[in-house]
């Protein structure tokens, strides 16, 4: 009886009690009460390479906020670093390079992740933005109301530069959660190079050395710029630096954020989105990988995942049954056996030749640990590790291209493919060889050959200049806030668009201020105020 009295809505339309009615209308101020508890605040981090510019677009998407009635702060890791390391007083004497200012933050991040995690300097960030906060309650009118001095009424934004190690960026969603946004800042290296060295007046082997640096250490507290920002809700190519070119795109994203819904997704969004579909897809022990081939004017060709083909075209689906005989339900990786025994050829080959060599000269314990940094080098060996000829799966692109060829229509010479990855040497060759124009990725492939066996006919350039195919990193709204920020809600009232006031507009992706548990004990406070349930 409770149950259905809660979906009532007329006591017209199901001839229900008035005391049945009177819990909908309750139950509707209720909903009201909890959407009050929407909190306006946000906090957003950017996450760029080195030369990327990251910190020009921070200062655009700043005065975006501000144009919209937002306070804003702004946190920079790199003083964090100064604050709380030994290096203050270095950086301060004027006396460093820029490569060797540079050098001296990086180091000293790294040392502070290591010594006390790494997400250390997140952990401080958000110490700032809670005394920020208490310090904004604390200088507001003591005579207004309890209710108006909460924190749902503070509009404003954090804005973070730059997050450089993927734990820095799960904490920031596990604390803040839907009122937290990534913005990754891309750039071709080229671009990058060139202003270290002509703007930071750098030399070129220094300005070379911080940018592979900063791209991935080998450990998991260094820089791993890589594995962080292929977490962004945003990507924006940032070129040429120039703000009447960033404006319009910021713009774009931060009246999303706030719920403008004159928006719809761009060829490009689209494009990746079907991509990212497409990889949930997968079964594929190691990685998803989705791609999707678009025509010039947006009509999907065909799509594609990683997975193990099957007899008469395609791949095996969930819907194979019995008859899926793909990795996941064999229980082991084809690709990681395979692998597994050429390094075990490897080592009998190694003690077969050396072992003869030392056994007289060298004791047997000093053998043993020779053997094992051999033995230890081998496993470790990037390019043994990154082999990928053994895998059975088809690679998400080429299922895109052969899905294309079985079917037939209207051809793929001339057509973009996303890809939710860079796509690897293999796939690359062939790519080219069927006329695609250009490739639009999200995560970087770092074993990828494709642009050094293939310099000739592809390039990482964005431009105009369709005499090689271009390899393009995506930029727009990431696929996982696809739905969230291009599902629509009312757009209009008596025939006329319903415009939103974008100065008082709360976030499109709500995030309410209090538990579940606190909704839930009001929802049966009210009901047992209201009415007695009939037994």
């Amino acid at each position: 009886m409770q149950r259905r009295a809660l979906k009532v809505a007329t006591p017209a339309a199901s001839g229900a009690s008035a005391s049945t009615v009177r819990v909908a209308k309750v139950t509707k101020s209720l909903i009201a009460h909890i959407m009050d508890r929407q909190t306006s605040e946000l906090v957003v981090a950017f996450c760029g390479p080195i030369g990327s510019g990251a910190t020009k677009v921070a200062e655009v998407l700043r005065k975006c906020f501000s144009s919209y009635n937002y306070k804003t702060s702004y946190i920079k890791l790199s003083n964090i670093i100064i604050d709380n390391s030994n290096i203050s007083e270095e950086v301060a004497s004027g006396k460093l390079s820029p490569a060797e200012r540079i050098d001296l933050l990086q180091t000293a991040g790294n040392k502070l992740r290591e010594d006390k995690g790494s997400d250390i300097l997140i952990q401080l960030a958000i110490k700032e933005i809670s005394i920020n906060r208490k310090r904004w309650l604390s200088e507001r009118d003591d005579t207004k109301d309890a209710k108006e001095r909460d924190v749902v009424d503070y509009r404003h934004i954090t804005i973070i530069d730059s997050l450089k190690n993927p734990e820095e960026f799960r904490l920031l969603q596990t604390v803040y959660g839907e009122m937290f946004y990534l913005f990754g800042v891309l750039c071709p290296e080229s671009y990058r190079l060139e202003r270290l060295v002509t703007v930071k007046r750098m030399k070129k082997v220094d300005a070379r050395r911080l940018i592979e640096r900063d791209k991935q250490e080998s450990f998991t507290h260094g820089q791993q710029l890589i594995k962080t920002i292929q977490h962004a809700d945003f990507f924006i190519n940032n070129p040429h630096e120039r703000e009447d070119v960033i404006e319009p795109k910021i713009q774009r994203f931060v009246k999303l954020i706030l719920g403008d819904n004159k928006f719809s997704p761009t060829i490009h969004e689209y494009g990746m989105f079907l991509a990212q579909s497409a990889a949930m897809r997968s079964a594929c022990l190691s990685r998803q990988v989705g791609a999707a081939i678009i025509s010039s004017k947006g009509d999907i060709i065909a799509t594609g995942r990683n997975d193990v083909p099957r007899y008469n075209g395609g791949i095996y689906t969930e819907d194979d049954g019995a008859k899926d005989n793909r990795c996941v339900h064999k229980g082991v990786c084809a690709s990681d056996l395979e692998k597994d025994e050429i390094k075990k050829e490897i080592k009998q080959a190694i003690i077969k030749k050396i072992s003869p060599a030392i056994t007289v000269e060298v004791p047997a314990g000093i053998q043993e640990k020779i053997f094992e940094g051999i033995f230890s080098a081998i496993e470790s060996y990037g390019r043994l590790q990154g082999l990928i000829e053994f895998s059975r799966a088809v690679h998400a692109e080429m299922d895109a291209i052969t899905t294309a060829a079985k079917n037939g229509g209207p051809g793929i010479c001339g057509a973009s493919l996303y890809c939710t990855t860079f796509p690897c040497h293999h796939c690359a060759r062939h790519i080219v060889a069927v006329g695609i124009k250009r490739v639009y990725y999200i995560e970087p492939y770092e074993k990828s050959l494709a642009l050094l066996l293939h310099g000739d006919s592809m390039t990482p350039e964005i431009g105009d200049d369709l005499t090689k195919l271009q390899i393009i990193p995506f930029e727009g709204v990431a696929p996982k806030k696809y739905l969230e920020l291009f599902a629509a809600t009312e757009r209009k009232a008596n025939g006329h668009r319903l415009d939103i006031d974008l100065t008082t507009a709360r976030p499109a992706i709500k995030k309410m201020l209090d538990p579940y548990i606190d909704y839930e004990s009001r929802v049966v406070q009210m009901i047992d105020e209201a009415i007695t349930l009939k037994k």
